[in-house]
């Protein structure tokens, strides 16, 4: 019982991070504070306080060195990073992101020239400082906790993806998104020969002219594909595969380029696996299954495709309820309407909502649990997905 309640208290804090990200009003930036969770020193001391609580992973330690890399506007809040525990042996690099010329980094902060292309300019930034200090594994992500691109299964909060991930399934493959849907991305996205503006990618009509000006000489993809929105892992190896005179040739046309921020940086987001690839073999799709992703990648293994299908399709059935509740909320009481049958259909709305997310998260449990199985993984997901486990004490 006392487990349970330290389960719920590290569950009840990951959820408030959530709440207070999604439903508060931007707040001033905040330099990232020290550490508030309590007992997470080591993964054995959080193992051993709270249990298999979400936010625990069954992948630590991993022993591998890792550093953090997102851009901050004055806009952004980075205070969620107190929710990163140190078992995760990661230190953040936070780099500050000026709105106009005039706008003052906070002492000490890590600058980037120019605020342009979005977080390719951070992103970029960052590797060419870093080139010859690469730590095993770089994680680049946004500044916001919440966002809709953040998987479902991790309530689309950051600090909850990163607690959870599959680092060694990082560090096999060199390159993984931390989104694991496809949609938008995968599985055939950007069509590079396209000249014409397409709704949704507006971005695909000037691959052609700008992929010669980053890669000259180099045949022009049929397609690229990955899953949105530029925020993954990427290890030391990989980085140096690119020299930093290429680094800092990519920087420049970022820096010039006469497209606005919004394709600029979309078309460095659909050429980071590209990038982050064999140079004699360049990857145009890097699009694992959803599936494998959450089994392999997260620890999250539903028993089959199916059931994983299921999960999905119950959980946007929940969202649509909510927001048909907002949206009667928002409308108001209709003239001559009787306010009993309004409350009571309020009521029943609330109470299909609280019924679904209590399946919903009682599934994600149990798949946590099938997870936590190595065998269970390989059998799940197949053998050229799975990912050997080494370190972990969890099962």
């Amino acid at each position: 019982m006392i487990l349970r309640r330290r389960a719920l208290a590290l569950l009840s804090l990951l959820a408030t991070i959530f709440y207070l990200f999604h439903h508060l009003p931007t707040r001033q930036p905040h330099t990232p504070s020290p550490l508030t969770t309590i007992h997470e020193e080591t993964i054995e001391e959080a193992y051993k306080y709270f249990g298999f609580a979400r936010g625990i992973s069954i992948f630590q330690p991993d022993n591998y060195t890792k550093d953090l890399v997102l851009p901050c506007t004055p806009k952004d809040d980075v205070s969620w990073l107190s929710a990163v525990p140190p078992w995760l042996n990661l230190i953040p690099k936070v780099y500050h992101v000026p709105m106009t010329s005039s706008s003052t980094p906070p002492p000490g902060a890590l600058r980037v020239p120019k605020n342009k292309g979005n977080e390719a300019m951070t992103y970029l930034t960052y590797v060419i400082h870093h080139y010859d200090t690469l730590p095993d594994l770089v994680i680049f992500t946004h500044a916001s906790n919440t966002a809709w691109h953040n998987n479902d299964m991790h309530m689309f909060s950051t600090a909850l993806m990163l607690r959870e991930l599959n680092y060694h399934r990082a560090a096999r493959l060199g390159f993984m998104n931390l989104r694991c849907h496809w949609d938008p991305g995968c599985p055939s996205w950007i069509k590079p020969h396209n000249n014409r503006y397409t709704p949704d990618k507006g971005e695909e009509m000037y691959f052609h002219r700008d992929f010669r000006k980053l890669f000259p000489g180099v045949r022009l993809p049929e397609t690229l594909a990955s899953a949105c929105c530029a925020q993954f892992v990427v290890t030391r190896e990989r980085i140096r595969g690119n020299t930093r005179e290429e680094y800092i040739r990519w920087r420049e046309w970022l820096l010039h380029t006469d497209l606005v921020d919004r394709y600029s940086g979309r078309i460095m987001e659909y050429l980071w696996h590209y990038i982050f690839s064999d140079r004699n073999n360049r990857t145009t799709a890097v699009c694992p299954s959803e599936y494998a992703c959450y089994c392999d990648g997260y620890g999250m293994c539903f028993g089959s495709e199916e059931t994983y299908r299921k999960h999905l399709a119950s959980g946007k059935d929940a969202a649509d309820i909510e927001k048909q509740l907002k949206q009667y909320v928002e409308e108001g009481p209709k003239k001559g309407e009787d306010m009993e049958v309004r409350e009571d259909i309020m009521r029943q709305m609330k109470k299909r909502i609280d019924e679904a997310q209590q399946v919903l998260m009682k599934e994600i449990d149990i798949a946590r649990e099938r997870g936590r199985d190595a065998e269970v993984r390989r059998r799940e997901v197949g053998v050229d997905e799975f990912t050997e486990k080494r370190g972990s004490f969890l099962g």
